[in-house]
């Protein structure tokens, strides 16, 4: 059977990332997307917390795959403008 539970260090990056992308993003996606910008600021940031993913050296690494998903689910959950 398969198990769609996320492990602990998973379940820990989504809600780090969860409320990263509500008190940084969501709260300034509007003004954002009206200047027609991403910040520099928000790319930093995304930068020093680990969350740019970033290729896995072991093609069969399927967790590091699954953990840039919840990164970038998260990170969309603030603006999906911010993913792009």
């Amino acid at each position: 059977m398969v198990n769609f539970n996320l492990s602990d260090e998973q379940q820990a990056v989504f809600d780090t990332v969860n409320k990263f992308a509500d008190s940084e993003i969501r709260t300034n996606a509007r003004e954002w997307e009206d200047a027609h910008i991403i910040p520099n600021s928000l790319r930093e940031k995304v930068q020093q917390l680990g969350f740019v993913p970033l290729p896995s050296t072991d093609a069969d690494d399927d967790r590091e795959l699954l953990m840039d998903i919840i990164i970038l689910e998260e990170l969309a959950y603030g603006d999906g403008g911010t993913t792009v």
